[in-house]
């Protein structure tokens, strides 16, 4: 859809911005541990709010000191996993194909072969938010997800992290207000990120720990939330983590990874 031409002042913003993220990074930038603005509960979840300048460091790939993380690749390494982002995907790919027939598999295809979505290192960004969920947790090993909200405006960015001890991604509705505020302060909805922990001992050998999202076969999970995301907020992309790899998806891809209807 064209914009009138008083929108393009904003537009220039925001590519900016989204250019600013995307910059090539030198390799000597360190990864820096972040910082909450606050730390609220709302129930049984941690509220954590972000306030930090456009930095295109954020998005590299540069190996954050968390004790929390090396605490996970130690439990997860313990039972002789190979990390291989791909070949964790083949395998549940070669589970799900058992189980639920060649139908089930298409998205996994798609995302093993590199047509859909960007498989690389945890990068800075995530590696951080991970680290704070699991400060937050009895043990780093407990199976538990998060979720957070990635909003830039300008050279601004505000992150809204939601972290939960179920092994779920907590109810965003408790902030969706904060969220509404901030679309008409002027922020874009730029990345949703979540977790997605390691099972080693699952008793269905399901060990997790794969980077697509959930609802590739059903109307539920995370490609449903995803589409909210979209029609509400014009979500960009969408990042699922496992603490070692980051897979990143664009909004234009998501729709193509749903197999069913």
């Amino acid at each position: 859809m064209l914009k009138s031409t008083e929108e393009k002042p904003n537009l220039r913003r925001y590519f900016a911005a989204i250019v600013a993220l995307l910059l090539f990074v030198n390799p000597a930038f360190a990864c820096d541990l972040l910082n909450p603005a606050s730390i609220t509960s709302i129930k049984d979840t941690k509220l954590l709010k972000f306030k930090l300048p456009i930095s295109h460091k954020l998005l590299s790939n540069q190996s954050l000191n968390s004790p929390h993380i090396a605490t996970i690749k130690n439990f997860v390494t313990s039972y002789d996993i190979n990390l291989d982002p791909f070949l964790l995907l083949t395998n549940q790919r070669n589970l799900y194909i058992s189980r639920f027939g060649p139908d089930s598999v298409v998205a996994f295809d798609k995302i093993i072969q590199k047509k859909i979505g960007v498989i690389s290192d945890i990068r800075c960004l995530e590696a951080n938010l991970l680290h704070h969920h699991l400060s937050l947790m009895d043990t780093p090993n407990d199976l538990t997800e998060f979720q957070a909200f990635i909003l830039i405006k300008d050279n601004h960015m505000r992150i809204f992290m939601l972290s939960g001890k179920e092994d779920s991604t907590p109810d965003f509705r408790f902030i969706e207000p904060k969220l509404k505020k901030a679309q008409l302060a002027g922020y874009e909805m730029f990345g949703h990120l979540h977790n997605h922990f390691f099972y080693p001992e699952n008793p269905t050998e399901d060990i997790g720990g794969t980077l697509i999202p959930s609802g590739t076969i059903s109307e539920h999970g995370d490609l449903k939330f995803y589409k909210e995301l979209m029609d509400k907020y014009s979500l960009k992309q969408a990042w699922i983590t496992n603490g070692f790899s980051t897979a990143v998806y664009k909004a234009s891809e998501l729709e193509k990874l749903r197999t069913t209807n």
